[in-house]
């Protein structure tokens, strides 16, 4: 129809753009509001050479692709109004290295799938989405798998069996990798082959204790015996 159209026109005006990239936008679907119809808008900015989050979208924008471009933070969600209604992030292939700015955001309370595949995450912020997976059941989704961290002792003991208990939320729990271990996967690690502790001097403590106690009853079993040996021999 014609609001449609026009709609339609508005929204490629508003289409996020620059002098090196033009990022494509559609319309999805139609809601009845209190301020009239709406809507939605899907923004597909991927390959498009960029290293931010697109300052300006279209409104009721709630699905955004930035999927294989060089971006390296997700500041805009927590910042910039013009992502308040945004529920679909796509930003596999990218240099994101955190997710915690997400915290206290419009939109880790909004989203319903978050994909940041094959980035630079190194920190995987498990009381972050602990507290969004355990207010909303099974309706969010968050897909990690790619990411290369530094594992030690704690990732065997933590993180593997966080993992493992959400993993109707992250799909791809068995793709996140150690950078420090040949790529091994995170589900992947033993306790028993990462949990080795070097020994240092207080590990020696425990035996010169034990020593100490050995020779001291030595000394007592001997003094004994003399004793013995000159009370029935008198010398």
């Amino acid at each position: 129809d014609c609001l449609q159209l026009m709609k339609r026109d508005d929204v490629d005006k508003e289409c996020p753009h620059g002098p090196d990239y033009q990022c494509r936008c559609a319309l999805t679907r139609n809601v009845e509001l209190n301020s009239g119809t709406h809507y939605f808008v899907t923004v597909d900015c991927s390959c498009q050479g960029l290293t931010e989050l697109p300052r300006e979208l279209p409104p009721f924008t709630t699905s955004l692709n930035i999927s294989n471009n060089n971006i390296t933070h997700l500041d805009f969600l927590d910042t910039n109004s013009n992502y308040k209604n945004l529920m679909y992030l796509y930003a596999d292939n990218n240099r994101i290295e955190s997710i915690t700015v997400l915290e206290g955001s419009h939109f880790i309370d909004k989203f319903t799938a978050l994909s940041l595949r094959n980035n630079n995450i190194r920190v995987i912020p498990k009381y972050l989405l602990s507290n969004v997976f355990d207010r909303n059941n099974y309706q969010k989704v968050v897909h990690l798998g790619k990411n290369k961290l530094p594992c030690d002792c704690s990732t065997a003991q933590v993180l593997k069996v966080w993992l493992l208990a959400n993993k109707l939320h992250i799909s791809d729990y068995d793709e996140l990798l150690c950078e420090n271990l040949n790529n091994m996967r995170v589900v992947d690690l033993e306790q028993a082959k990462v949990c080795v502790y070097s020994r240092d001097w207080t590990d020696y403590i425990y035996y010169i204790i034990a020593v100490e106690i050995c020779l001291f009853f030595l000394l007592i079993t001997k003094v004994t015996y003399d004793y013995w040996i000159f009370k029935t021999t008198g010398y």
